[in-house]
């Protein structure tokens, strides 16, 4: 089937966006305890 090989594309690049979203969504998570950490230490400047 011709329409197989496309299938399989858009389906690769499905999997790659949602790694993306996972990394990304685990990034912003680690920016966000390391900013709460931050302020924890310095309780004067809050952001």
């Amino acid at each position: 089937m011709p329409g197989s090989r496309k299938w399989r594309k858009r389906e690769l690049e499905a999997k790659e966006k949602e790694r993306e979203e996972k990394e990304r969504e685990e990034r912003e998570r680690k920016e966000k305890e390391r900013k709460e950490r931050e302020t924890k230490h310095h309780p004067g400047r809050q952001s």
